[in-house]
This record gives C-alpha cells, structure tokens and sequence, in this order.
C-alpha cells in the first residue's frame, strides 16, 4: 500500500469531486436509456422540444442538447411533483392526434406539431378529455428552456450549445468544461 501523499490526495478528491457536481453527466454515461419516460413518451416530448427551440442552419436545437434527459432526470427527482402532469398530458396529446390524425403526435408534419402546440398554449384544443392543455404546455415549454438553457450538469444543455449560441465564454465555462484545470492554475 503506498503512502497518501498531497498529490495523490488531490487527485482521488479531484475523481470524487466531480462525480458529486456533475452527477447528470455520470447518470447518463452509464444508463443511457430514460429513468422516467418510455421511448414513445420521450419520442413525443423531443418532438414537443424540438419545436420549442428548434434547430436553424448554424445551431441545434434541443434535440441536440438532449434537453429530454434533463426532463427526464428531473421528473424523477426536483420535478417529481409534475410527473403525473406528464403521463397525463402525453396521453391526452396522443389520443388527440389518433384521434383526429390517426398517428402519434411525433408522426406528424412539422406544421401539424406547430399548429397543436399552438393551440394547446392558447387553451383552444378542441377536445373534451383536455381541459387545460396550457398548464402543459407552460410547463414543458418552461422545462424546455431550462434543459437548454441551464448548465450541462443536470443533463441537458449538451456540449454546450446554447453557451455557443449566447456567446458565454469566460470563467464559468471554464470551471464546468474542465474543474481539474482550474484546481491545477489556481496551484
């Protein structure tokens, strides 16, 4: 057994360091797959997302920065208390499109997506069984913005990107892409 020295120290509270900061990079690295939503939950609500923020020709949208597994970590955990909401909407929203598409929402036209999702912010769905889709739709729009937004450490907000997008560089990009360089510098 070798002595612990103040390097080695460091180095083991370094590795234990940043799986406690930065636990939604360490979740989905080894479970890849959704703690809360089913695949065709998480297939309908990455459609919700994507045309909340969607991609244009130099930046992705939310897809890319896989805001899906920030709601999906969250739904589990801080937002607990909107799962139900959750199952409920995304079942409201597909019996709808069956209904009077004959599909999954995540099946239809880009368009059809704008349009409910239109309606649902505005209350003006026609159909009886969803009473108040805006309460959805603020949520997960809120969510959304969050996931994207927010710092990759909670699972969302991919490689950056909307720090891309808004031009955040600096020291607080810094210290989430790379705490160890930091801790070496200020050495």
């Amino acid at each position: 057994m070798s002595p612990i020295n103040r390097r080695n120290f460091t180095k083991t509270s370094l590795i234990a360091g940043s799986v406690l900061f930065f636990p939604g990079c360490i979740i989905k690295e080894k479970n890849p797959s959704f703690l809360f939503f089913s695949e065709d939950e998480a297939k309908c609500i990455i459609s919700l997302c994507e045309q909340i923020i969607p991609a244009d020709e130099i930046f992705g949208g939310s897809t890319d920065a896989e805001v899906v597994y920030y709601i999906d970590r969250q739904l589990v955990s801080f937002f607990k208390h909107d799962s139900n909401i959750y199952r409920d909407s995304i079942r409201k929203l597909q019996n709808f499109c069956f209904k009077n598409f004959n599909t999954k929402f995540n099946k239809l036209e880009i368009d059809k997506q704008i349009e409910i999702i239109e309606m649902m912010e505005q209350n003006s769905l026609n159909y009886s069984e969803w009473q108040n889709p805006s309460i959805f739709f603020n949520k997960i729009r809120l969510h959304t913005m969050q996931g994207f937004y927010g710092s990759p450490i909670h699972g969302g907000n991919k490689n950056y990107i909307s720090f891309d997008i808004l031009k955040i560089d600096g020291l607080l990009r810094q210290r989430l892409e790379s705490p160890s360089k930091i801790s070496k510098n200020a050495s």
